[in-house]
């Protein structure tokens, strides 16, 4: 499996300015709804070779694409602190197909137990016009309440896709735990959009067009996919853990060797603790 793009490595250690870069890493299987599209680019090598044993490593992945992005900072979460499967969802709060998949999402959580945890990635869409509000209005509540008022703020906005006012999106962050003001300043002076768009930045570096679009330990599925869909790759991935397991990688370690194995040590050593 090839290692990915240097302009993907220096966006992801905070260095890379805000244009979209090149693809940096492929991505597959279209979904048949949704506007999402299939991820293209090149991958190329970069940074000091590989040990011999992460060489022996890297060699059990295969020959899928792969881009297991690093969690360097606090993000939203479903399921435990160290599953061995990491789902990374860049979503749209006003997407109706992104609203469709997190049913599946939480079936999949429910069914894998402590093997799968979920982070968010924030990609509002210019089709949706209140996205980028919601956005960083759902910033303010999870800096003020955590994980649990983060999708409880979720939940109530996407039950009703047709009421996406400023007024209903600020009251229910507020119902969700967030501070008045906070939620003020995020709908009317773009606070924490900053957040908003890093997670932008590294969408359109890995070749992201639509959404939702999930990233499985860095394989990507596209759409609003049914649960076997999931079922089939997270099974697969499952394999690929035990084989890691077998060539010594400790139990908790999976995702943070996926990303030095893919992204490099440098980017790895920045990943936050717990992540």
């Amino acid at each position: 499996m090839k290692r990915v793009s240097p302009l993907l490595l220096l966006l992801l250690l905070g260095a890379c300015g805000g244009g979209p870069s090149a693809p940096a890493e492929p991505a597959a299987t279209p979904a048949p709804a949704g506007g999402e599209a299939e991820p293209d680019g090149a991958t190329s090598s970069f940074g000091p070779e590989l040990s011999e044993g992460d060489r022996a490593l890297l060699a059990l992945l295969g020959d899928e694409p792969r881009a297991p992005i690093p969690i360097l900072t606090r993000r939203p979460r479903l399921g435990p602190e160290n599953a061995p499967i990491t789902i990374v969802l860049f979503s749209d709060m006003q997407c109706p197909f992104c609203a469709r998949v997190m049913p599946t999402l939480e079936r999949v959580l429910a069914h894998y137990g402590d093997r799968v945890r979920l982070f968010w990635a924030h990609l509002p869409l210019p089709m949706h016009p209140q996205a980028d509000v919601a956005a960083r209005v759902s910033v303010a509540v999870f800096e003020a309440a955590g994980d649990a008022a983060f999708f409880q703020f979720l939940d109530a906005l996407t039950s009703d896709l047709g009421d996406f006012s400023d007024a209903r999106i600020e009251a229910l962050a507020v119902g969700a735990g967030a501070d008045p003001d906070a939620v003020v300043e995020a709908i009317e002076e773009y606070r924490f959009d900053e957040v908003v768009m890093y997670d932008r930045r590294v969408a359109s570096a890995i070749g992201v067009r639509g959404t939702p679009f999930m990233l499985v330990n860095g394989r990507a599925i596209a759409g609003a996919q049914p649960f076997d869909a999931f079922v089939e790759l997270i099974d697969d991935e499952l394999r690929v853990v035990r084989e890691l397991h077998a060539a010594g990688v400790p139990s908790g370690r999976e995702y943070e060797t996926l990303v030095r194995l893919v992204f490099g040590p440098e980017v790895a050593a920045q990943m936050t603790s717990g992540n």
